[in-house]
């Protein structure tokens, strides 16, 4: 298994580790800083974890003489003959997601983490009588109020919204959110077992709950009490390790089995993590990127750290290591994704199906869109009937909310938030009102909603949902787009009038996260792209606003935001702009080599919170980088049409191993220079699309779809993408390109390499389509069905700027 070797000790301060719902913190020579539990509740067979995280142990939220705590709340350490107290510690550390191992020349420490217990083993290297100690801070174990947001769609204008919907709000809660009040006490050491007892009262709003925690090891031994502290310690005698562990249970006895089991279990316990994270990392997407050569080790970084971020029983991903819980939004969907490239169907499923049959989950627009999203992009890995008709009511049921809070010209959905600013009054919007990536993802929403429903056999759906799309592509530039600054602006009121501050970056084009936002903003992308890389340069990313902007909070405009790495970058793609696209994966991936984390924002002001981003991996940064990597470097893009590629300027070797496609696993290709591409699957060649036809063989026991780069040019025009509709039946006939349609969808096709038009039949009928001369695009957007035959060619057939050779 892939671990992140770090040379003299940690590259901060302290390190987080997780695995699942338990969490920790450990400083540069060994000690425990904060000990945390995600709490999860059942209810009807549904679980529900925490956002708050549960204090065990705590640094930061202690204090001594009125003074901040500093040292850790549990240290290993061992008195040598010589007569020094030498701490346990991992030097030249080699990190994991749920542990790190580290020695020198008198000692090695190794702390690993499995589910609710931690474990340590202690060697020592040198000879002669030793003891070896377990120190616990009783100022660090915690006794306060956290706050439990169990309930995360209540709130979030949820009231608002459902009045403005004209539905009432009512507030039933599995669990109520509020302040809960912690109690953690030792209950005494117990010799027959050699272990140490804690008990933690936790009075919710909802009711009281009991935790149980306890410490043994593999040698006897002796407690010791001191004002501050509880130590426990031992003889080495001739032993060549120790090893300790804690355990947390619902009941003492379960606290204690666990605690026994891993002393006594610990190579086994070890030999299944490192054998299970490898198995993870094989069976990964991996990336071997000549420009970007740490995204081989990066990658492999993801597949084990998104593992051991699952919570409950793999209902969802926990936000970052440490910092943050369980959150039921994007966290929490977003990174379906990364389950999804890696093969893992079945666990993309249950995360799916978790946060569809979140109660409320429609109170919150763009968190519901972005669910309808998620599901398209399930079903666009795995055609799965069953998973469709299960969820299509869940999703028919967001999109019938969302409909009663659009405006009634464009139906713009209203919503209370736009999903990046923490204050909308930033911006001048308050109570409900319009932002362009709430809607970008709305529109892909609508667009998704009426080709499934269409699919199910329910056509009013459908034509509602043809009614929204049309009038929304009426109205998203009107409403969005400022023509002098060139980019999206922050958002309006209800009634259309722009937002006072004009331009807020951080999610403004996030419809391209989704194969719809290509379409929408169609016009738009040369325009976006130039604006984030020019108006937003910053040397390390893009700013979340510009450097003049009116926006109070100094923060945006000194801080990237990593989590929208993914559709920034899949703009500059489809804008062209690779060297932009470098540029800023580059950085990302030189922090991560630096700080061993997928860090959440880079903050440039030098923010007393910077420590903990440097110091815990953020899940959707990770989840955001990694769609940067395939879509926006090796230019892979996937829809429920199957993969297709973007061909722009660029050059140096793309390998992308593991790629799921058809229950396979295929490998992609990619060499050569040049702003044009030619394409074979297996050797064998294939021209007219950048969309992989359905019916290609993959049939071998490796296949491999091979792009090839080149800056030869040719007069035929290609299929870019034909979004959701598979192709098969793909052939070049002299200057004309034909294929059929594999199934039935609304689809917007582009065709490339248009300099003067397209001529297009549909089963021998011309149909007419939009065409950019600037950009040499075409664009038919329509309702196929399957076995429909598309031709087409240009209407000049002079020799032009191509971006595909034959």
């Amino acid at each position: 298994m892939l671990s992140l070797q770090e040379k003299g000790g940690f590259p901060d301060e302290f390190r987080a580790f997780c695995d699942h719902e338990l969490s920790v913190t450990m400083d540069s020579f060994g000690g425990i800083n904060e000990v945390e539990l995600i709490d999860c509740l059942e209810r009807d067979g549904f679980l529900y974890p925490d956002q708050g995280v549960l204090p065990v142990f705590s640094k930061r939220r202690g204090v001594s003489l009125k003074r901040p705590l500093f040292g850790p709340a549990i240290q290993l350490f061992s008195r040598f003959p010589d007569g020094r107290t030498v701490p346990h510690y991992p030097e030249d550390p080699a990190m994991y997601p749920w542990g790190v191992d580290g020695e020198n020349a008198e000692q090695s420490f190794s702390m690993l983490m499995d589910r609710r217990r931690i474990l340590w083993r202690c060697t020592r290297k040198v000879s002669g009588s030793s003891e070896w100690y377990l120190s616990l801070s009783r100022r660090h174990l915690f006794r306060g109020e956290y706050f439990s947001f169990k309930n995360q769609r209540i709130g979030d204008h949820c009231e608002e919204q459902y009045k403005a919907a004209g539905l009432p709000c009512n507030k039933t809660e599995p669990f109520p959110n509020g302040p809960a009040k912690v109690e953690w006490s030792e209950t005494g050491f117990h010799p027959g077992k050699n272990i140490l007892l804690y008990r933690g009262e936790i009075q919710f709003p909802y009711g009281k709950k009991v935790y149980f925690f306890a410490l043994s090891a593999d040698v006897p031994l002796i407690p010791d009490e001191l004002p501050f502290q509880r130590i426990l310690k031992a003889d080495w005698k001739s032993r060549e390790f120790i090893t300790a562990a804690m355990a947390f249970g619902d009941s003492e006895e379960e606290a204690s089995a666990m605690a026994l089991d891993a002393v006594h279990h610990y190579e086994l316990i070890r030999k299944k993590k490192i054998e299970y994270g490898d198995q993870l990392e094989k069976e990964a997407l991996s990336y071997e990127m000549e420009a970007l050569p740490l995204a081989e080790s990066f990658g492999k970084a993801c597949a084990g750290y998104v593992d051991s971020m699952l919570v409950g029983n793999g209902c969802g991903t926990r936000a970052a290591s440490n910092k943050f819980g369980f959150f039921a939004m994007w966290d929490t969907i977003y990174p379906i994704r990364d389950f999804l490239w890696n093969g893992r169907m079945e666990d993309a499923k249950r995360m799916l199906r978790h946060i569809a049959g979140y109660p409320w989950i429609e109170s919150s627009p763009w968190v519901a869109a972005h669910v309808i999203l998620e599901w398209d992009e399930v079903l666009a890995f795995d055609d799965d009937p069953l998973l469709e008709k299960e969820l299509y009511p869940v999703m028919k049921k967001i999109f019938n909310f969302c409909l009663r809070l659009t405006e009634s010209r464009f139906r713009l959905v209203l919503c209370g938030m736009n999903a990046g600013v923490d204050y909308p009054e930033e911006l001048g919007l308050s109570g409900l009102f319009l932002s362009p990536c709430v809607n970008g993802f709305w529109y892909g929403a609508c667009r998704v909603i009426r080709n499934h429903a269409a699919r199910l056999g329910d056509e009013k759906t459908a034509e509602e949902a043809a009614e929204v799309i049309r009038r929304i592509e009426c109205g998203f530039r009107q409403v969005f787009f400022a023509a002098s600054p060139g980019y999206l602006r922050s958002g309006a009121d209800r009634n259309l009038n722009p937002g006072p501050v004009e331009i807020y970056q951080n999610t403004s084009t996030l419809g391209y996260d989704y194969p719809y936002g290509m379409y929408l903003m169609r016009s738009l992308t040369s325009s976006l792209a130039a604006y984030q890389a020019g108006q937003l340069w910053h040397p390390k990313g893009h700013l979340s606003v510009p450097l003049d902007s009116p926006v109070p909070c100094e923060m945006w405009k000194t801080v990237h935001m990593n989590q929208h790495n993914g559709h920034e970058m899949k703009l500059q793609r489809l804008a062209g702009n690779v060297p932009e696209i470098h540029r800023v994966i580059g950085e990302y991936l030189k922090n991560f080599a630096r700080w061993k984390v997928a860090q959440e924002t880079f903050n440039y002001a030098g923010a007393e919170g910077n420590v903990f981003q440097t110091a815990n991996w953020q899940t959707f940064s990770a989840t955001a980088a990694l769609e940067a990597l395939r879509s926006g470097v090796a230019g892979i893009f996937r829809h429920r049409g199957g993969l297709w590629y973007c061909p722009a300027e660029d050059s140096g070797r793309v390998v992308l191993r593991n790629l799921p496609l058809r229950n396979r696993r295929i490998t992609v290709e990619i060499s050569g220079s040049g702003r044009y591409a030619e394409m074979s699957v297996n050797g064998r060649a294939f021209s007219g699309s950048m969309q992989l036809p359905c019916d290609l063989p993959i049939q071998s026991e490796n296949p491999v779809w091979e792009i090839r780069r080149t800056s030869d040019e040719t007069t035929l025009p290609f299929l870019l993408s034909a979004t959701d509709l598979p192709i098969r039946n793909l052939r070049k006939e002299k200057q004309c390109v034909t294929f059929t349609a594999a199934g039935t969808a609304s689809s917007p096709l582009c065709i490339a390499g248009a300099p003067g038009g397209i001529l297009l039949t549909v089963n021998g009928t011309p149909v007419s389509c939009e065409w950019d001369p600037e950009s040499s695009l075409a664009w038919i957007d329509r309702v196929w069905k399957e076995g429909d035959v598309i031709r087409f060619e240009n209407k000049k057939t002079e020799k032009n700027s191509r971006p595909h050779k034959q």
